[in-house]
């Protein structure tokens, strides 16, 4: 069995990616399938290709499993955790009653924790009200 520095260092080494800090996994392709709101978000961001962390986790999370994730800066964690959040949001049947929580992210530092929570609620309000 592979380990994860192992599956990193085989994701990366391929050339169809120019950026070697990513996988050859588009977003895309990933099972289950992310949504075509959360798609076109991704893609208008610029973001196509996954990293490592991302492959491993998103399809984990949007499975309603629980993962810990040790992992540098810059690994694309944060994405890897805010995917699936907004997707397991969209898919609830109901919209949310007023004061209700639909998700609990914390986070080490205020300023890290404010900036990822303004642009989580700016990536929630335009999926929500591009998919109602």
């Amino acid at each position: 069995m592979a380990t994860l520095a192992e599956e990193e260092a085989a994701a990366t080494t391929t050339t169809s990616n120019p950026n070697r800090a990513l996988t050859n996994t588009r977003f895309s392709d990933l099972q289950p399938p992310l949504s075509p709101p959360i798609l076109e978000a991704l893609t208008t961001a610029g973001f196509h290709y996954c990293t490592p962390v991302q492959v491993q986790t998103i399809p984990l999370l949007c499975s309603y499993k629980d993962v810990a994730v040790d992992a540098a800066t810059g690994s694309g964690k944060t994405l890897a955790f805010v995917i699936p959040l907004v997707e397991i949001i969209r898919r609830s049947c109901s919209s949310p009653k007023p004061h209700q929580v639909s998700a609990l992210s914390l986070s080490l530092s205020l300023s890290l924790s404010l900036s990822q929570t303004h642009a989580r609620a700016q990536t929630q309000t335009h999926l929500y009200t591009h998919s109602h």
